[in-house]
């Protein structure tokens, strides 16, 4: 019997499903590189064990923050570790469920097939990831309805109309939590004079980001280095300045969903008002946002139920099917 592997790559996390042992695989989606020669030195969990253990020799960086780049040799090996990881045994080779953007290109996908047929896949399947994020979050492959879904992601969010199995029609905008980080730092950088990395901002972002009003003010220590002089330093923030700091980010994406909602006929507003909105992928997690959506659209507002793993999660089901 023939196993199926499905991944789905992020800016920051990596997701990989197999389907023999049910288990959802999560990898941090980091190559480690020499910092003098450039060499790729490991990936995923191994290469940020790598950094902490002799650091200043090897630098982390982020190779699908900007999107995926088949042609990248980031790419190439990141699958392998991947794969590797898959722990491939015995005769029957398994089949490979990939998640990519609907628009990838003939030759962008034929790459991924001599990549991964290298290290033992049989057949590949491309999928568009929205789907997969769709079936994910409990929209069947077969439903009639029109669905609304919204992936944010790190380095761009997606807004698509779903039925049959099939996106009718989507948007894609270059707002994602990766968006949201930059901002953080950027507003620390201006009101502070403390340099931070994409991990302290991320991490500000998921402690005190939020787009809708809190109780109370939250306030946390960030660390980084001073712009002035390169040495380490703290400063306090608080949930009141990163709500300012993202706020005319978040206000480009509620509008965007506002305009694509607007441009639906009429019969299919009627059954997305019935079915509302469902929202996946990392950034969907900030504080708030369901609120803030209600409040634009006037619509009810779902986060499924694992928003980072709503496409490994599409891939156990689809799998059933394929």
């Amino acid at each position: 019997m023939s196993k199926n592997i499905g991944i789905d790559l992020g800016s920051s996390t990596a997701l990989m499903y197999l389907s023999q042992s049910g288990k959802i695989v999560k990898e941090p989606a980091v190559i480690a590189v020499d910092e003098v020669s450039g060499k790729i030195l490991a990936a995923g969990s191994d290469a940020e064990i790598l950094c902490g253990r002799i650091p200043g020799a090897a630098k982390i960086i982020y190779p699908f923050r900007a999107g995926i780049d088949v042609e990248s040799r980031y790419f190439s090996f990141f699958i392998a570790y991947m794969l590797r990881n898959a722990e491939i045994k015995g005769l029957f080779h398994p089949n490979l469920i990939f998640c990519m953007s609907a628009d990838i290109s003939e030759d962008d996908e034929n790459r991924i097939y001599d990549i991964v047929r290298r290290h033992g896949i049989k057949d590949v399947m491309v999928i568009d990831k929205i789907i997969a994020a769709a079936v994910g979050c409990g929209i069947a492959a077969d439903c009639d309805d029109y669905n609304i879904i919204i992936d944010i992601g790190g380095s761009q969010s997606e807004i698509a109309l779903i039925s049959k199995g099939s996106c009718e029609l989507s948007h894609k905008i270059k707002i994602g939590g990766d968006t949201l980080d930059a901002a953080i730092a950027g507003y620390i950088a201006e009101k502070r004079g403390l340099r931070i990395n994409f991990r302290e901002a991320e991490r500000i972002k998921i402690e005190l980001g939020g787009v809708w009003k809190r109780d109370s003010v939250l306030k946390s220590e960030v660390v980084g280095t001073n712009i002035s002089d390169g040495l380490p330093n703290t400063a306090e923030i608080s949930s009141k300045e990163i709500f300012a700091a993202i706020a005319p980010h978040v206000k480009q994406f509620a509008i965007a969903v506002r305009t694509f909602l607007n441009q639906l006929s009429e019969d299919k507003k009627a059954e997305i008002a019935v079915n509302g909105l469902m929202l996946t992928g990392g950034g969907s997690l900030l504080y708030g946002l369901p609120k803030l959506l209600e409040e634009v659209t006037a619509l009810s507002v779902t986060v499924a139920k694992d928003p980072i793993a709503s496409a490994a999660i599409g891939f156990e089901r689809l799998s059933e099917i394929l």
